[in-house]
């Protein structure tokens, strides 16, 4: 009976973490090309200036 909670309490924990893990890569991922348009949008600008 233990065994089975603790299983099912480890198991939705990790999905927990995987579900954070996830959120925070894909915020990162955002993040990190939303930089890159933008540095390509400046300098596209200031090509066009």
């Amino acid at each position: 009976q233990y065994t089975g909670v603790e299983s099912a309490n480890t198991g939705r924990i990790l999905s927990y973490v995987g579900l954070a893990l996830s959120l925070i890569m894909l915020i990162f991922l955002i993040l990190y090309f939303g930089v890159i348009m933008a540095f390509i949008a400046s300098g596209e600008f200031q090509d066009d200036w």
